[in-house]
């Protein structure tokens, strides 16, 4: 049996809420660097911020979908999901250093 779309949209909740903490992980970090660091910790924080924006958007449109037209929406939500995961990836590894 396939995934259903409830585990689907767990999996995709669960994901949005390590990614919240990652954030708050983030800011709080970036509270504590020098100014020159910060600026740099800030500008990570907007976009991973804009990512999680994104994302969340992705989230509901998959969640709002009728069961008709769920399949067809969760492999485009899959493919900008999968683009966004990237992208948030690489910022936090690129942060964490």
């Amino acid at each position: 049996m396939g995934i259903t779309r409830e585990m689907h949209q767990g999996r995709m909740e669960n994901t949005l809420k390590e990614w919240g903490a990652r954030l708050d992980a983030l800011r709080a970090r970036a509270d504590k660097a020098s100014a020159e660091v910060k600026i740099e910790m800030h500008k990570q924080v907007e976009e991973l911020s804009r990512l999680q924006d994104a994302a969340r958007t992705h989230f509901e449109e998959l969640k709002t979908s009728s069961k008709g037209s769920w399949k067809d929406v969760k492999k485009d939500v899959e493919a900008r999901w999968s683009s966004l995961t990237a992208s948030v990836e690489s910022l936090w590894e690129k942060a964490r250093n």
